[in-house]
């Protein structure tokens, strides 16, 4: 019978070739796959379904039913390939309704943010502080989306012109987007300290885990949430904000 790990691929695959980007359901499928082989369950059930959604540490309701519709998605296309497969319904663990609620960043919070990105905490390399700079800086003064700014790879990022080239966006199109010359040498920095941090080794993607591995859209956006409680811009129990400045 097919891993489970095999059909979460064959699943995501078959529905971005539908246009679905599915970043952050990625992420939720492959930890629920590593939940399934650590409990060493042999087939999905509704009990392992909730009993994954609750470890989370995360209490907001809207992001319990984001996970859980992830997984029963999944969990719907993978009965296909084993019949014991169960599929909950739908209100099991509802996705509260709602949208997230905009806020406008000054120039002096994105300075404290930027700031407290730098700062000496346990777990975290040399490498990880100045990727969360340079990528939150990226966004205050580009406009870019998160995961635009995490997909571009090194070709994508010309010094010289001072062009980003944002491939794969939104409806499938891609553009150009200038720079200032500030940020180039903000971008060149970035990059001479990556290079120095894995032995010149090439890397493709340009935001880049402490592995060198491509940085994952659910991490950036944690970290960025912890960022902004720890200098009190978010309390503990709000829910996202689009990000601005």
């Amino acid at each position: 019978m097919k891993s489970l790990h095999a059909s979460v691929q064959d699943y995501l695959a078959m529905r971005r070739a539908l246009g679905f980007k599915l970043q952050r359901h990625e992420a939720h499928l492959l930890s629920f796959v590593r939940f399934m082989q650590l409990h060493r369950a042999r087939r999905i059930t509704a009990k392992s379904m909730v009993r994954w959604v609750r470890e989370n540490p995360s209490t907001d309701r809207s992001y319990q039913g984001l996970r859980f519709g992830a997984v029963r998605g999944f969990a719907a296309y993978h009965s296909s390939v084993d019949p014991r497969t169960e599929v909950p319904p739908a209100d099991l663990i509802p996705r509260t309704p709602g949208r997230n609620r905009f806020y406008l960043y000054s120039d002096e919070e994105v300075q404290r943010l930027l700031a407290e990105t730098l700062k000496h905490r346990v777990g975290a390399t040399s490498i990880s502080r100045w990727v969360r700079y340079t990528l939150y800086g990226l966004l205050s003064v580009t406009g870019l989306r998160i995961g635009e700014a995490l997909r571009l790879n090194l070709a994508d990022v010309d010094l010289d012109q001072g062009i980003l080239t944002i491939r794969d966006s939104k409806f499938g199109k891609s553009r150009l987007v200038p720079v200032h010359p500030s940020t180039r040498i903000a971008l060149g920095k970035y990059l001479q300290r990556r290079c120095d941090y894995f032995d010149g080794r090439y890397i493709e993607p340009f935001f880049v885990s402490r592995h060198g591995t491509r940085m994952c859209h659910n991490d950036a956006w944690k970290s960025l949430v912890r960022l902004s409680r720890k200098i009190g811009l978010r309390g503990p129990s709000d829910t996202a904000w689009t990000v601005s400045s």
